[in-house]
């Protein structure tokens, strides 16, 4: 079986959202850092956008494929 690249990449911006998430927890409770926690702010919001991006291109791949098999497109 060839090596998977799904759950590797879903594991790491998991865990990527999870350190940035915690981060900003932190500096919500503990410092008065403005700037930095509406920038970690945007950080969370686009590392989950590219989360739900990168979990539903296979799904959009397959979908894609099998649009091509109904229209006998065998390219």
């Amino acid at each position: 079986m060839a090596f998977n690249r799904f759950y590797p990449g879903v594991a790491w911006r998991t865990a990527a959202l999870f350190a940035t998430t915690s981060a900003l927890a932190w500096m919500i409770a503990y410092t008065h850092w403005y700037v930095t926690i509406m920038l970690l702010t945007a950080a969370v919001l686009a590392e989950v956008a590219l989360l739900v991006q990168f979990s539903t291109r296979s799904a959009r791949e397959v979908a894609r494929f099998l649009d091509a098999l109904a229209v006998d497109d065998l390219s």
